[in-house]
């Protein structure tokens, strides 16, 4: 079966919300396309949105789809000078980096022979430093190779990629397992893998001394990679390393980093500080309110909000057991159109209001949630002095559709009063102009903070450009909005 234009453009779709790629023409999407397509023959689908149906309601799939539109390329020990550097960078660190448990973490591990192959080294200079420890962790969003680094059992093929020297750490299979080997035990019981992407990634504040991140940036925009790049060296400690791949630039300075050759980096202690002041510089200069005892804004007549990567457990959480008093909320979330309809009826479920499917020229009515539920933007109009929906399948805005900013930026447009507007986690900057429109409008703005969002993107350009009259995370947001409707409620669904 071959897809047809349509059905093809779903699938990049498909692959930037679920995975965060961003399929340019280089970059073998094809590969991505082919993927999906046998997963489609497989399982003798009549069509694309056949099969998505059927993923919708079955996890195992999901994991194979998702796993069809991740790009695997990994192999032992790549990138030579990587690995030269780390053994000189290990045998000449100081007595007091010997001492501690030596952490490392792949990013984007796939099948995990990038993170091993740092545990054989580091099982190696253990040998010699029997008081050295060392703890590695991969993640990945594919499931299906997860699960293959979890075995660690990899064909006898892959073992001309491992060093001589190396080799004394693997034990080769016998029997019913011949034509295979694994590694040692000690390399394996020191190594952990999870599920997630590197745009859900949470930095743990320098609690690595390596990060690695190799030959993965390249399938994502300029923008998301300056983002992720951000979050990772967050997680490096003051001491480590962070190895990006050799085809990889970044903005080192920008970031807080300091290039020391080869697409390795250490951290720059005063350039990560003036960087990590910045959205505090904003808030104060703006006069920005960060606490929920210090806002009291009129029950708004429309809520209207937006969201990307993270959002819709940040939706679920802010607007659980809502009042049917609720004025109408709209909502735009990125999410990979297939997946739509099942987030609106959780929606709908976690909030007790309604949730219909949109249609151009609905009443936007009271206890009722409106959520775009495929690929069209939706949009508020007033007509005869009431508020009604629009949906328009024009082109994306932002990279998007449906797209926070024209959601946002037709309320204001209307001049609609009473408005209260919310931007919550998200890759990039959708939603951020729109934001700012809405308060100029005279709308009560919040955004949410950087430690609770999964990415300060989209919260972060509001806050700079002067969006927000209110940061903070989920529970004050929640605080604010349910004060606002002027509904007692109780103190355990505050």
């Amino acid at each position: 079966m071959a897809f047809e234009k349509k059905e093809i453009e779903l699938v990049y779709e498909m692959a930037r919300r679920l995975i965060g790629s961003s399929q340019n023409e280089e970059l073998r999407h094809d590969v991505l396309v082919a993927n999906v397509e046998r997963r489609v023959q497989a399982l003798k689908m009549k069509s694309l949105m056949d099969y998505l149906k059927f993923v919708i309601h079955n996890r195992q799939e999901l994991a194979q789809l998702v796993s069809g539109l991740t790009i695997h390329t990994t192999s032992w020990f790549r990138e030579i000078p990587h690995f030269t550097a780390f053994k000189e960078w290990i045998n000449t660190s100081t007595p007091t980096t010997r001492k501690k448990t030596f952490r490392v973490l792949s990013a984007g591990c796939s099948s995990g022979q990038e993170l091993y192959s740092f545990g054989l080294m580091l099982e190696a200079h253990r040998m010699s430093h029997p008081d050295f420890r060392y703890e590695l962790v991969g993640f990945d969003i594919d499931p299906v190779s997860l699960e293959r680094a979890r075995k660690a059992i990899y064909p006898m093929q892959q073992l001309e990629e491992i060093p001589a020297e190396f080799q004394t750490f693997l034990m080769k299979g016998t029997e019913k397992s011949k034509g295979f080997f694994t590694l040692d035990r000690n390399i394996r019981t020191s190594s952990q893998f999870y599920q997630t992407s590197l745009l859900k990634f949470k930095e743990t504040e320098r609690n690595f001394d390596l990060v690695v991140c190799r030959n993965v940036l390249i399938y994502f925009s300029r923008e998301d990679v300056e983002q992720i790049v951000q979050k990772l060296s967050r997680a490096i400690s003051d001491e480590g390393r962070l190895y990006l791949g050799h085809n990889e630039n970044v903005p080192a300075k920008k970031i807080g980093l300091k290039a020391l050759g080869g697409s390795i980096y250490a951290r720059d202690a005063d350039a990560m500080r003036a960087n990590e002041s910045d959205v505090a510089r904003a808030n104060a200069s703006l006069s920005v309110k960060t606490d929920a005892h210090s806002v009291h804004p009129a029950r708004p007549q429309l809520i209207v909000l937006g969201a990307s990567t993270g959002g819709t457990q940040a939706l679920t959480e802010l607007l659980r057991e809502l009042p049917a008093q609720m004025p109408p909320i709209c909502v735009v979330q990125h999410i990979t159109p297939g997946f739509a309809r099942t987030f609106a009826e959780r929606l709908e479920h976690v909030s007790g209001l309604k949730v219909p499917k949109p249609e151009s020229g609905m009443a936007l009515k009271e206890g009722h949630i409106y959520i775009a539920q495929g690929d069209y933007h939706i949009l508020v109009e007033k007509r005869a002095g009431s508020l009604r929906l629009a949906t328009m399948d024009s082109e994306p805005v932002n990279r998007h559709r449906p797209s926070v900013d024209v959601l946002f930026e037709s309320v204001a447009k209307s001049q609609v009063q009473g408005v209260m507007g919310i931007l919550l986690t998200g890759m990039g900057k959708d939603g951020a102009q729109g934001l700012l429109k809405l308060r100029s409008n005279g709308a009560f703005t919040m955004a949410q903070d950087q430690h609770s969002s999964v990415v300060f993107g989209m919260p972060k350009e509001a806050i700079q450009l002067g969006g927000a009259v209110f940061v903070g995370n989920l529970k004050d947001l929640r605080k604010v909005l349910i004060a606002s409707i002027g509904v007692p409620m109780d103190a355990k669904a505050c």
